[in-house]
């Protein structure tokens, strides 16, 4: 591989391919409520963050912001913030700002959305290769620096800035609807290909690294110099993430993917909890509550969980006597306190960030911003202490019906008859995983650990479902899908054969 001699970061960065300098590097903290704008209209993009950082107040806790290189909108979330804090220094001047720190928040650490603010971007899968990674991320750095460089050339960060990069994905794949790999490739500037060869000329033969390797060796080198404060990958499987884990030297700091694997990718789930990344979930609340017309119980059940946990909580922590008292007088203010109801986006967040999941919804509006803010979020009883944790469990199992776009039973809250059991056997000489594809994005998410020749794997899922099965390199296996077409409480038979 040829390298770099370029100015700006390539001459600062020594190319040490993951040696680590014996430097005690602390990565920059991931706050747990954060807004997500990569997909946003460049015009909410700027309101919705000049809001916040005008406001702070009404935030309550240092901001993150998550984006992508792709989304082309790092040099709008620079000024957006630079116009927000000028903003929120005139009326602090004019003594407009009540300068509170939340309360309720678990991670408050005495700043406010201004002090530190926190970007996460990554680099699109037409930049994976180690000199491509560095262009897209000098790219990131220069847009959210607006243009200023230091006098070595390199971008100039604000001091209050600090910048996550993730690899947004391990790969492109034709298979996948969205994803337009070689039209993508001709886009890519001549400048960059100059300096590194196309992804999709990869070719695995067990001796070169595939592209997203290298493309983490180059954060790791950024890592460690300073140049980024911290460092992930986005949209991995558990296979990859094993083999991620057999060669960094730092990190990853942070794991971003769809709130789907969450509830239902053990394997990948296990990874991220044993080696303490933190797991961030976009689609937190939509790819949740679209399920509602399908699932309407379910969302009954976040509405009604939203009802009773105030009252529940000045019961509990108050004791039933002062709750009686409160209901026995006639006051507007104590009635509007026990009329407190929480949005089952609200109860969403609140229950994900408890479990430990970083939250990042789209800021729709000025309301739901202050809605999806730390200060409210953290301000909701929390359901794992209040009634022996059923308010959690109740919370669970309306989420998950959500996700699955199959209703709760109305008399127990479960899932009617339980499921479909998908045998998978198979018949190859290769071993092989299992993965189930969403039916409205088509991304694949891994529904099994890897299954040696001969041997079969039983998957507990739903009618309609579809699965793909790969072997371990990430090739299909055979031409189609398998789809459920079993019912409730009956077994499928699915053979895997070339």
């Amino acid at each position: 591989m040829i390298l770099l001699g370029l100015n700006l970061l390539f001459s600062i960065v020594p190319f040490c391919f993951g040696n680590d300098t014996g430097k005690d590097i602390t990565p920059a903290k991931v706050h747990q409520v954060g807004i997500g704008v990569g997909n946003l209209h460049h015009n909410d993009v700027s309101t919705s963050i000049e809001y916040i950082v005008s406001n702070t107040d009404e935030w309550g806790s240092p901001l993150l912001i998550d984006t992508s290189h792709a989304s082309q909108n790092e040099h709008l979330i620079a000024k957006a913030i630079s116009k927000g804090r000028a903003a929120y220094d005139d009326k602090k001047k004019k003594g407009g700002m009540r300068n509170k720190k939340s309360d309720n928040s678990g991670e408050n650490d005495g700043d406010d959305a201004t002090d530190t603010i926190t970007i996460v971007t990554k680099v699109w899968y037409t930049h994976l290769g180690y000199n491509r990674t560095i262009i897209s991320v000098e790219d990131s750095l220069l847009e959210l620096s607006q243009g200023e460089r230091n006098p070595d050339g390199t971008p100039a960060l604000p001091p209050y800035m600090k910048v996550i990069v993730l690899i947004h994905w391990p790969r492109c794949s034709e298979e996948v609807e969205w994803m337009h790999c070689k039209d993508e490739e001709n886009a890519v500037s001549d400048h960059t290909k100059q300096f590194g060869p196309s992804p999709l000329d990869f070719v695995p033969d067990g001796k070169t690294p595939d592209p997203w390797m290298e493309s983490y060796l180059a954060l790791q080198d950024l890592y460690i110099n300073e140049k980024i404060h911290g460092i992930g990958v986005s949209n991995f499987d558990s296979r990859e993430m094993e083999q991620l884990f057999s060669f960094a030297t730092h990190g990853p700091h942070v794991y971003q993917g769809n709130i789907w694997q969450y509830f239902f990718d053990i394997p990948l789930m296990k990874i991220l909890h044993e080696k303490k990344v933190a797991y961030m979930a976009y689609n937190s609340l939509n790819g949740i509550l679209k399920g509602k017309e399908k699932a309407p119980k379910a969302f009954a059940e976040l509405q009604a969980v939203g009802r009773e946990l105030g009252p529940e909580a000045i019961r509990q922590l108050k004791g039933a006597g002062h709750l009686q008292e409160l209901l026995s007088k006639d006051d507007k203010d104590v009635a509007d306190e026990l009329a407190v109801t929480y949005e089952p986006a609200t109860i969403l967040l609140s229950w994900l960030t408890r479990g430990g999941v970083n939250v990042i919804p789209r800021p729709s509006s000025h309301e739901h911003i202050v809605a999806n803010s730390p200060n409210f979020v953290f301000s909701v009883p929390n359901m794992l202490e209040l009634n022996g944790g059923l308010f959690a469990q109740r919370v669970n199992l309306a989420a998950r019906s959500l996700l699955a776009r199959e209703d709760l039973d109305s008399r127990n809250g479960q899932n009617p008859e339980q499921s479909v059991i998908a045998n998978f056997a198979n018949k190859i000489e290769g071993a092989v995983k299992v993965f189930w594809v969403h039916s409205e994005t088509g991304e694949e998410h891994e529904a099994s650990i890897a299954i040696p020749p001969g041997s079969n794997t039983q998957i507990h899922t739903h009618p309609g479902h579809e699965f793909v099965v790969r072997d371990l390199n990430g090739n299909k296996i055979g031409t189609g899908r398998h789809k459920v077409s079993a019912s409730y409480g009956e077994k499928e038979e699915f053979s895997v054969e070339l």
